[in-house]
């Protein structure tokens, strides 16, 4: 994203929808330009987003394994509000391992991912490691699963 003339990268953390346009960034605080960024960004102000960067799509029909970690959730819980409106028969495994979630958003994406027919595992850091055994023993034919990484593109301009 490009604002204020400086560049920073961000993952867009909602699906799509053409009725809205609405594009939702999750932006972790992490150091002068995001601390700044609340008091500098205003809505109605304009900001160019460019992209992507990296491969990130969901186009595989396997079944799949996602993996993730803090603010790594970003794509897959944009993906996961997209299946939740038209959930898939597709097994999907999501493990995401953090430190910091709230009671309230692990109940709320558990409530997605049932909705999206996706089986949500959260492992919380502070007390618990995530690691390929982990995976293995909680997914029946995980080796069979895609857990590769995977494809996306957009760049428009947004307002907002």
């Amino acid at each position: 994203m490009r604002a204020h003339g400086e560049n920073h990268p961000f993952t867009i953390a909602s699906n799509w929808n053409p009725e809205n346009q609405q594009i939702n960034l999750i932006i972790k605080d992490l150091g002068d330009y995001t601390h700044r960024l609340p008091q500098r960004l205003n809505i109605g102000d304009t900001v160019q987003i460019d992209g992507a960067y990296g491969r990130f799509n969901f186009l595989d029909k396997n079944e799949q394994i996602w993996v993730s970690n803090g603010i790594g959730f970003t794509p897959f819980l944009a993906r996961l509000k997209e299946l939740a409106k038209q959930p898939s028969n597709q097994p999907i495994d999501w493990f995401h391992a953090d430190r910091n979630l709230s009671s309230v958003i692990v109940n709320q994406w558990k409530d997605l991912a049932k909705q999206a027919n996706v089986t949500l595992h959260y492992i919380p850091s502070e007390t618990q490691r995530l690691s390929a055994d982990h995976i293995v023993q909680s997914v029946q034919n995980s080796e069979t699963r895609s857990l590769r990484p995977l494809q996306n593109s957009f760049s428009p301009t947004a307002e907002i």
